[in-house]
This record gives structure tokens, sequence and C-alpha cells, in this order.
């Protein structure tokens, strides 16, 4: 009998497979303010976690800018949907203080996926743990 991998299964073998990836368990997520060089405050992400390979303690940040209405639907729909940990409830804070004072809403992905970006890792991708089931 053939198994059909899902989406998620696929997408983290396909990164495993890339040599510019960083592939790793999100064991921890923090949500802070961050201040550009022009004073303005963008809402920073950092996912850590651990690798495989040989340097086991991965660390990716991911900025949001929450100025414009466009980076705010942006911002609700590529993280707040899918991190949010209590859907029936909606989530509608979005500055980054606010964000900040409620990232306790938010879960952990169980995998994160980036890929060199200049010298940077950039996130790719998160996998959830419900998308394996």
């Amino acid at each position: 009998m053939r198994r059909h991998l899902s989406g998620s299964y696929k997408k983290l073998r396909d990164a495993l497979n890339l040599k510019d990836a960083l592939v790793f368990e999100c064991k921890d997520m923090q949500l802070a303010v961050h201040k550009t060089q022009d004073g303005k405050s963008q809402l920073k992400i950092t996912y850590s976690g651990e690798t495989n390979d040989d340097n086991p303690h991965a660390l990716v940040h991911e900025f949001w800018s929450l100025t414009t209405k466009k980076q705010k639907q942006n911002f609700a729909e590529q993280f707040v949907r899918p991190h949010l940990a209590d859907k029936h409830n909606p989530f509608e804070e979005s500055s980054p203080t606010k964000v900040v004072n409620h990232q306790h809403r938010f879960r952990l992905p169980l995998f994160v996926i980036a890929r060199k970006s200049g010298r940077f890792w950039k996130v790719r991708d998160k996998i959830f743990p419900d998308e394996l089931n």
C-alpha cells in the first residue's frame, strides 16, 4: 500500500534535502518591540531551537512592520492566523507593544524552515503540530 505524504511532511522532507536551508525543532519563541534605525517600532519574533548538525543551536528572527493597513493585514494572515492558540477568540491587536503584551496567546511552531538570505537566515515556512496529523 502506498502512503500519500501530507503537504507539511513533503515540505519538511524537501527542506531537509536543501543545502542552503536551516530546519530546526522550535523550542522557544520570543516576541519583542524592536526600534529601527529611524526610530520606528517593529515587532521582532525570535525562534530558537536545536538542529542535528554541527551547529546545534538555531536562532532565527522575523521582523514585522505594523504601520500600514496592508502590513497589519499581512501580519494577521501570515503570523496571527497560524500561531493563534485560541482561534475562537479573535485577535485584533496591531501595535508591536500590544502584540508583545498578548504573546501568551500564540503557539510555537513545531518546525521552522529558514533559507540563507545574504548573511542572515530568513524564515520561509513554519510547520505546526496539527499539520502533521
